[in-house]
């Protein structure tokens, strides 16, 4: 049985659910009563982030044989390290690891459909939704404290 890819528009809806989810999150840190939990997600956040433009700068460094771009590379790479660091001080391990990771899979791969032309069957759509879906359950579902 043969997949068969989806369209441009489809890529697009993905691309907008998990910028409305990750939203939501980032909004759900500003209902929290201490500033350090609040600027621990936020921190997380711009991690996640940052691992998206370190894991698009590997791809655009051609194996670090590229300068210019494998210096910015290192830099967000760093940043995305540092960024993370803060974020452990306040946040569990498990939670703030998988989040960090949560985001910079499924932001790369998403970002891969929209501007590499990556494949975009619906099984692979439907894997990113599962780790979206696991990264929205560890914020908001964080345990007992």
């Amino acid at each position: 049985m043969e997949v068969h890819a989806l369209n441009a528009p489809w890529a697009a809806t993905i691309l907008f659910i998990w910028i409305g989810l990750l939203s939501y999150c980032v909004s759900l840190f500003f209902i929290q009563n201490a500033y350090t939990m609040n600027m621990a997600w936020f921190y997380l956040i711009l991690a996640g982030i940052c691992e998206i433009g370190w894991a698009f700068g590997l791809k655009y460094s051609e194996g670090f044989t590229k300068i210019g771009v494998s210096i910015v590379t290192v830099i967000v790479m760093i940043l995305s390290f540092v960024l993370l660091s803060q974020a452990m001080k306040y946040l569990p391990l498990g939670t703030a690891y998988g989040i960090w990771t949560g985001i910079g899979a499924a932001g790369t791969a998403i970002l891969g459909i929209v501007f590499l032309n990556e494949p975009r069957d619906f099984i692979r759509i439907f894997c990113i939704l599962l780790i979206i879906t696991g990264v929205v359950g560890l914020k908001l579902f964080p345990g007992a404290k």
